[in-house]
């Protein structure tokens, strides 16, 4: 890696921390949303399954598109994005009755899952040089703290707001998001782009065309508690 300020270091430090408290304050505020919006929208177990489910295909979708991304347009603007689309996906969610619009809107509301859980990995191995097996291990942490917040951030919000549902959760979950949207906006990213080596210019869709990678991704599948 180029060699970079100590105050870029912490930034950006700082910047894939946020982030990984974002995606699991979304993930699990998402999930402690569904059981009121099975019984606010009447749905069945069918289509409350399909709710659940489509958390795991709109991480791989995510997943998969910042991998093209961030080497195209950078990390700033992929994990802006992210925090961008999942807001929008928020707002609309407030506003939708219709089963198969919310399921739409919910993959554009889960964008930080995929963008956030991957993307900070990515810009943590070209930046965690020194001791990276502990700044891994808050890595996966701070996930735990942003998983933690989010179910009591949940039951602040149905207990103080008079007449609150799920639909008043996804609109205040926005002003945390809004708020590791605007700081990172606001820093220098000193790590633009993810580095490759000159010698060995592999594209994205080569390793999607490894049979270990897929093993690796569905290893990890399983490994995923729902």
């Amino acid at each position: 890696m180029e060699s970079i300020s100590k105050t870029s270091y912490w930034l950006l430090t700082a910047v894939i921390y946020l982030s990984v408290i974002g995606n699991g304050f979304i993930d699990n505020t998402r999930s402690v949303t569904y059981p009121d919006i099975m019984q606010q929208l009447h749905l069945d177990h069918l289509h409350y399954g399909m709710l659940q489910s489509l958390g795991q295909f709109s991480y791989l979708l995510w997943a998969l598109l910042a991998a093209f991304l961030m080497p195209k347009i950078g990390y700033k603007a992929t994990f802006a994005v992210s925090l961008v689309i999942s807001i929008v996906g928020n707002i609309a969610t407030v506003f939708t009755s219709n089963f198969w619009l919310l399921m739409f809107v919910q993959v554009l509301a889960t964008c930080g899952n995929g963008v956030l859980d991957d993307g900070p990995s990515s810009l943590a191995v070209y930046l965690f040089t020194k001791h990276p097996a502990v700044l891994f291990c808050i890595m996966s942490g701070v996930y735990g703290l942003g998983a933690f917040v989010a179910p009591l951030f949940s039951s602040f919000i149905l207990k103080y707001i008079k007449g609150s549902n799920y639909k008043q959760i996804y609109l205040w979950m926005n002003i945390p998001l809004a708020a590791i949207l605007i700081f990172l906006l606001c820093i220098p990213f000193a790590v633009k782009k993810p580095k490759t080596n000159p010698e060995e210019k592999k594209s994205v869709g080569h390793y999607l065309r490894s049979p270990l990678v897929w093993y690796c991704a569905i290893l990890l599948n399983f490994l995923e508690e729902r």
